[in-house]
């Protein structure tokens, strides 16, 4: 959810909720009514409990922001300590500039934001992100978002088996899967030996050296094309 998207998520709740409501929860966001005083989502882990297993440890970056009349926010840096104020960047030929803001900008329009991100510690795919305003008149609530898809039960199990066994891990399990599947194909593989004729021409027998049929070349053929399809997984 971009900034000017969170700003208006936050104008639009009347009545934000109490806690995360269980339930399935993909690519959805609630407003969480921030019950306690604190800038930090760690100040009430109960605001932040849900239904859908263990977080990892997460980071929190912050920005700060200028609220224009347009309801639009602006990136801003300050640069306070070296003489600047608050500044805008700009890219000139690849290289940051900054640049200062004029006239010089009130600062209770300038707000902090705050996101707190953390991946289900099961499957680094399924992610959520807190967000929160610090010195801002908009919004004292939370807003949680959940991004991705909750990986199934089966997933989870074949990931937890193999994280200690893959050197590349796919999201929730498709490195897991493609492995067990790699195994079953390498099993069934037959070793190839090319058939050769030994003299009387056309006629002539076939010794026990060259004992490889047609079929058993083409069982090598269908599963090298299967083992191939399970590499592109990866791709």
């Amino acid at each position: 959810m971009s900034t000017e998207d969170l700003i208006t998520a936050f104008n639009q709740t009347t009545d934000p909720l109490p806690q995360i409501p269980n339930g399935l929860k993909e690519n959805v966001f609630f407003v969480i009514k921030n019950y306690v005083d604190s800038s930090e989502p760690g100040g009430s882990h109960s605001l932040f409990k849900d239904d859908c297993g263990t977080w990892s440890k997460g980071t929190s970056p912050k920005c700060q922001f200028l609220h224009q009349d347009s309801g639009r926010p602006t990136l801003v840096f300050d640069k306070t300590e070296q003489g600047m104020g608050f500044c805008i960047r700009k890219m000139a030929k690849g290289v940051p500039k900054f640049v200062t803001l004029k006239p010089k900008p009130d600062p209770d329009r300038i707000f902090t934001l705050r996101r707190y991100y953390t991946e289900l510690k099961s499957c680094n795919a399924y992610r959520r992100r807190v967000t929160w305003l610090e010195n801002s008149s908009i919004s004292e609530n939370y807003c949680v978002e959940y991004i991705g898809s909750y990986p199934s039960k089966e997933m989870t199990r074949y990931q937890e088996v193999e994280k200690n066994h893959l050197h590349h891990r796919g999201a929730c399990g498709v490195a897991s899967e493609s492995s067990i599947q790699l195994s079953e194909v390498a099993s069934t593989l037959v070793d190839y030996k090319p058939v050769t004729q030994t003299g009387g021409g056309a006629a002539a027998a076939v010794g026990p050296e060259t004992q490889n049929t047609r079929h058993e070349v083409e069982v090598n053929l269908d599963n090298a094309g299967k083992m191939l399809s399970c590499l592109n997984k990866f791709e």
